[in-house]
């Protein structure tokens, strides 16, 4: 009884309580403009960049802010350059993550903490950057290898070399 009552209410920690605080609380309500600040490396795709985003502000249609707190990812256009640290104003189309047939992508990144995506999606960077100057350097360092790497060798041993030491899968077939 005892190992039940535990695993009770761990579950029940452990399930996400969604209020008027939290981003997701907006999501499905058509397009909305957030400000926040990129906390991870972008990911650059073929056709579009992920860029995920600790929102602090959420701005209405009628133009008034009010404070909420949520991770988002935002795909963006591969136009211009982000980094981890700049502050952005992001407007698009916020949504619930998708679930497919054969995968949840919802409980993927609700693993990851993130309840809320945003597809087709403007960004502004605001200010100068902020965040962690050690994450910062870390992640510049690994941009510059990766860079490096690029140009070094030929694609599919360039994309091997980047997956094993970088961590950066998006080449690999």
């Amino acid at each position: 009884a005892l190992l039940f009552a535990l695993g009770a209410a761990r579950y029940a920690i452990s399930v996400p309580h969604i209020g008027p605080g939290d981003l997701a609380a907006y999501n499905d309500q058509g397009f909305v403009t957030v400000e926040g600040m990129i906390v991870d490396a972008p990911d650059v795709r073929d056709t579009h960049i992920n860029l995920r985003v600790r929102v602090q502000t959420l701005i209405t249609a009628d133009g008034a802010a009010q404070p909420v707190s949520g991770l988002l990812l935002a795909q963006t256009p591969r136009v211009g350059t982000f980094r981890y640290g700049d502050p952005v104003r992001l407007t698009g189309d916020l949504r619930t993550p998708p679930v497919f047939d054969t995968f949840s992508y919802r409980d993927y990144l609700a693993r990851q903490g993130v309840y809320s995506t945003m597809q087709f999606t403007q960004v502004e960077v605001t200010g100068p950057r902020q965040g962690s100057p050690i994450r910062a350097a870390m992640l510049d360092f690994r941009q510059q290898a990766y860079t490096l790497i690029q140009r070094l060798l030929p694609d599919p041993q360039a994309s091997l070399l980047q997956g094993i030491l970088l961590g950066i899968e998006t080449g690999i077939s």
